[in-house]
């Protein structure tokens, strides 16, 4: 069996045991806040701050990111050192990092280590995918290394001053961008929704193929902060993913989506902002969306979550 067919056989047999025993305990809210940043006046996970020079008060101030056909020798070499930076924070190799760039930094390899290895164990395994952004700077150059992990991005921004000398490195983690998957049976459709207009959560609309307004079922996680496909076990097996795919083989369309506590967790206080207010947003979204049939809205909830489809009932 390829594995096709056996991640089309996994998605049936999740299909199946919900159609057949829909299971759904209890969803204690917990917040998340994950916190990685090196420097002075370093800014804290998903915000974006003006950072200063570790030693001057003059700030950076982004003005526009540079195509790669325009970037300079000495801009490819600030590329080129970023990127090996990184390689050796993913090797434990701290020290060597500071004796070869840390001059200006005000941090130890101790407080290194523990903010790397801190993000590490949220962002789990490193996916081998890196990418770069490069941005010019009023007084420097700021280089974006954006990891790919398993659960979440880790993006290690580095500042240079105009001389090309390292002045500050920031960490922070990002949810991770799930790109929509076409077969002959279904089609994903990326989408946004939540309770908060100024931080919407990422989503994914997955619709079975040849069904008019298929019945539409919204997936909500357990406890935890998790991204919209829910992974699990050391593999991070996708397995919010596989049920969207499943059930959109027997014609049901799904919306699932990043959990606040995973995107925005500086904003998760209580069951309510963790869970009930995006749910709604989630009904909203199905009621008023066109392609499904909002008559036929099913909640399904995961592992810990039926006090959270209770608990919604409840409050409508």
């Amino acid at each position: 069996m390829d594995k096709k067919d056996s991640r089309k056989k996994r998605g049936q047999l999740y299909a199946l045991c919900i159609l057949l025993i829909v299971v759904l305990t209890a969803c204690s809210w917990q917040g998340a806040d994950e916190t990685g940043a090196v420097g002075k006046n370093a800014s804290s996970v998903y915000e974006t701050e003006q950072v200063s020079f570790s030693d001057s008060e003059e700030e950076f101030e982004s003005e526009k990111t540079m195509p790669e056909e325009t970037q300079t020798e000495a801009l490819k070499d600030e590329i080129t050192r970023s990127l090996s930076y990184v390689a050796y924070f993913r090797e434990g190799e701290y020290a060597f990092f500071l004796e070869e760039a840390g001059e200006n930094l005000d941090v130890t390899e101790t407080e290194l280590a523990e903010t790397w290895e801190t993000l590490l164990a949220s962002a789990r395994t490193f996916s081998g995918t890196e990418t770069t952004e490069t941005t010019e700077e009023e007084n420097g150059v700021r280089v974006d290394v954006i990891s790919v992990h398993g659960r979440y991005h880790i993006r290690s921004v580095f500042y240079y001053d105009g001389e090309g000398v390292l002045a500050e490195v920031d960490f922070s983690l990002e949810p991770l961008i799930v790109e929509p998957t076409e077969t002959d049976d279904y089609i994903e459709i990326p989408i946004t929704l939540g309770y908060d207009s100024e931080k919407q959560l990422n989503g994914m609309l997955t619709l079975p193929k040849d069904v008019e307004n298929p019945p539409v079922a919204i997936l909500i996680q357990g406890s935890g902060a998790n991204g919209m496909d829910s992974p699990i076990g050391t593999n991070n097996n996708r397995v919010f993913a596989d049920l969207a795919w499943g059930l959109a083989e027997q014609g049901i369309a799904t919306i699932r989506y990043d959990k606040r506590s995973y995107s925005y967790p500086e904003d998760v206080t209580d069951i309510e902002t963790e869970y009930l207010l995006d749910v709604a947003d989630a009904v909203r979204f199905a009621l008023s969306d066109s392609r499904v049939d909002g008559e036929q809205l099913y909640l399904i909830g995961h592992s810990q979550c039926w006090n959270v489809v209770a608990s919604y009932r409840k409050r409508e």
